[in-house]
């Protein structure tokens, strides 16, 4: 008898599973071992499993693995799998903080070779579930090391300095037992006082070191706290994204309903004083917002009823510089959203304020003032948006989108808030039709606007009657050639804009002569041609406005302009790009004869010289004459400047990133009126250098 297995077409399978498996074989020990550590999440908790995965089967002749976290051996900790390794479940907890943990081969012929290294960072037992921490900081000097001026009238406040400056920043992200806790907190500082944050305020005493900005944001579950500098407000009319320092907490209740509370200081402020903003009682205000969903859905119907109290005393940001008197407003607003209508979102408001400015003995300065009275005075908006036409297709690749605008505004004489930017006394009717058809984009609008709404006799009325319209033509994708466009076919740009104020009668009582009425029009036209390749760009822009006056006396007082801009972009290269741009303009005065022509030109060039050597440079000439030779102007700027990118060693730690610049810029103005007598010029040119270091 003879058996299958025993024929020569039985034998041929099982000699070429051995082939097949020998090949295998001969493949897996020709590829180097190599491992793969999976730590998910980071951090990680001290119970978290870890797996190291293996690129393929580990044979005896590969030798052994062996595991470390820091300085202890947990190889006997992990459990083989077929594909790798698996830390066992049991009484051992990863160590807290951070540690490597090491992956060795072992082989009697190399001895141990590290295969990879993964920085672990370890929470300990009811720590927190996520914790991020981003310190940054940079040290620099900058210095002016040569300067040049003329004349002795044009000399800078410092010739040559040498400053030091810092920048620092310290965020954090933690999450600990449900409550998410994220801060921000960053300073400046220079040896130089007058860059001082506060410097405006405290002069010579101001800090040169102090807090920029801090903000810490604390979250359990629908609630909501914050410190620091915050924005708060969404009523246009009473309080609008206001900012300064203070606390906010926000919360919803229920499903439908929220509320935000805030109390936070007048201005933005700075540095460590009034670290909460709320340590002055006449310099903060508080603000509430309630919010509820009328109907279910976000946004389908809203209602939202906001209140602020707030004093401000005499103070300016810290950034600014202004004559301020103290100022008490106190009032609510009404907010309604709706998308309830398909296709239909209106936005309304009205708001209520009580103003008025409380005695502050340092503008009157020891004399005897009027008191002011509080006002209380109205705004109302209403802003509405139809969409007539939405993604309708035209054909497969055109589609229409038309959506109608509307916005109403009426703002009462006197009205004021502390914690948004109004324009009082004031009546607006704005509409406009916008849309896309395909890729060609266009708007049309029209807008209405009169103030003196209580018709004061004594107070001059005006109206501003307005109209517009801008249109985009890509003429590639309008012609078909939207996936290969041509080079030639531009995009072309157009927009125009007519405005009409006249007055309503001269105001009596008011001083006021016929020619001070205003009747005016003034329209501007602006077209643009854009031209794009791979490695360049075309541009040309021409621009005409005119300005016409109508009133009694003054019917000459017209002016007129117009301007040609071209510009050419090229990138030759990855590593190098420059651009020129150039323009003419001719202002034309026809009451004095009047016509002034300006030439200017500027070159921009960036190049990467190498990865860490970066060379620029800008170059801007005007030239610019009236009346003939009669009156020239002249104002010239070249800028050039070197960058190179380091590493600076720091032996123990790592390699910290550096830059160094230095700064070539000279400055020529110049000026000739022989109408009034006038020959002047200036000049004035410096050299600075600098370096920074981020040592985080």
């Amino acid at each position: 008898m003879q058996y299958r297995g025993d024929s020569p077409s039985g034998l041929r399978p099982r000699r070429a599973a051995a082939a097949v498996a020998l090949a295998l074989s001969t493949m897996a020990a020709a590829q180097d071992f190599g491992v793969q550590t999976t730590v998910d999440p980071d951090p990680v908790s001290a119970e978290e499993p870890i797996q190291i995965r293996f690129n393929r089967p580990l044979t005896p002749n590969d030798g052994r693995l062996a595991v470390f976290v820091a300085s202890t051996d947990v190889t006997d900790l992990f459990q083989r799998r077929v594909n790798g390794l698996a830390l066992r479940r049991g009484p051992f907890r990863l160590p807290p903080g951070e540690s490597d943990l090491i992956v060795y081969l072992v082989t009697p012929k190399e001895g141990w070779r590290e295969l990879q290294r993964v920085r672990l960072n370890v929470i300990p037992p009811g720590g927190p579930q996520r914790a991020l921490v981003e310190p940054k900081l940079s040290i620099g000097l900058k210095a002016q090391v040569f300067e040049g001026h003329s004349p002795v009238t044009n000399r800078p406040p410092r010739e040559t300095f040498q400053d030091g400056t810092f920048q620092a920043a310290f965020n954090t992200d933690h999450l600990i037992s449900g409550v998410g806790i994220k801060s921000e907190f960053q300073g400046v500082g220079s040896t130089y006082r007058q860059e001082a944050p506060r410097f405006a305020d405290e002069g010579s005493a101001a800090d040169k070191a102090d807090l920029s900005r801090y903000a810490v944001d604390l979250q359990y579950g629908l609630h909501r706290v914050g410190l620091g500098h915050l924005s708060y407000g969404n009523h246009r009319h009473l309080i609008s994204n206001y900012g300064g320092r203070g606390i906010n907490f926000a919360t919803r209740i229920g499903a439908r309903s929220d509320l935000a509370l805030t109390a936070m200081s007048a201005t933005q402020i700075v540095g460590f004083q009034n670290f909460t903003g709320l340590g002055e009682a006449n310099h903060r205000l508080w603000g509430l917002t309630y919010g509820h969903e009328l109907m279910p859905g976000q946004g389908a119907l809203r209602v939202e009823v906001s209140m602020l109290d707030g004093r401000r005393s005499p103070q300016s940001n810290f950034n600014q510089s202004s004559v301020t008197d103290a100022e008490h407003s106190r009032g609510f607003g009404l907010r309604i959203l709706s998308t309830a209508i398909p296709g239909l979102r209106i936005d309304a408001g009205y708001a209520k304020s009580s103003f008025d400015n409380p005695f502050d003995p340092l503008l009157a300065a020891g004399q005897s003032l009027v008191p002011t009275t509080r006002k209380r005075k109205d705004a109302h908006y209403l802003d509405a948006a139809y969409a007539l036409f939405k993604d309708y297709a035209l054909t497969d690749r055109h589609k229409v989108n038309v959506t109608l605008n509307f916005r109403h505004e009426r703002i009462d004489p006197q009205y004021r808030t502390i914690a948004a930017i109004v324009q009082a006394d004031r009546l607006v009717n704005y509409y406009d039709i916008t849309g896309t058809l395909g890729d060609v984009a266009f708007q049309y609008f029209q807008s209405r606007t009169r103030d003196n709404l209580d018709d004061v006799p004594s107070i001059l009325k005006t109206k501003t009657p307005r109209e517009g319209a801008n249109i985009a033509l890509p003429l590639n994708p309008v012609f078909g050639y939207r996936d290969s466009p041509l080079a030639w076919l531009p995009t072309l740009t157009y927009s125009y804009d007519r405005t009409h104020q006249f007055g309503l009668g001269l105001p009596i009582n008011s001083g006021f002569a016929l020619s001070h009425v205003p009747d005016q029009w003034s329209g501007n036209h602006n077209a643009g041609f854009e031209w794009a390749g791979p490695k360049w760009r075309l541009g040309y822009r021409v621009g005409y406005s005119k300005q016409d006056n109508r009133q009694t006396g003054r019917a000459l007082a017209d002016l007129a302009n117009l301007g040609h801009v071209l510009s050419v972009g090229l990138q030759p290269w990855d590593t190098f790009d420059f651009s020129i741009e150039g323009g003419m303009d001719r202002a034309q005065t026809y009451e004095s004869a009047k016509t002034l022509r300006t030439r200017r030109i500027g070159f921009n060039a960036n190049w990467r010289v190498t990865e860490r050597w970066t060379l620029g440079s800008t170059l801007n000439f005007t030239r610019g004459n009236e009346g003939g030779d009669l009156v020239e102007s002249r104002s010239d700027l070249v800028q050039a400047q070197a960058t190179y990118g380091f590493k600076v060693p720091v032996p123990g730690w790592r390699a910290l990133p550096a830059q160094w610049y230095v700064r070539y810029v000279n400055q020529l103005g110049f000026v000739r009126d022989d109408t009034i007598g006038i020959n002047a010029g200036t000049h004035l040119w410096t050299v600075s250098t600098g370096v920074s270091v981020s040592l985080w």
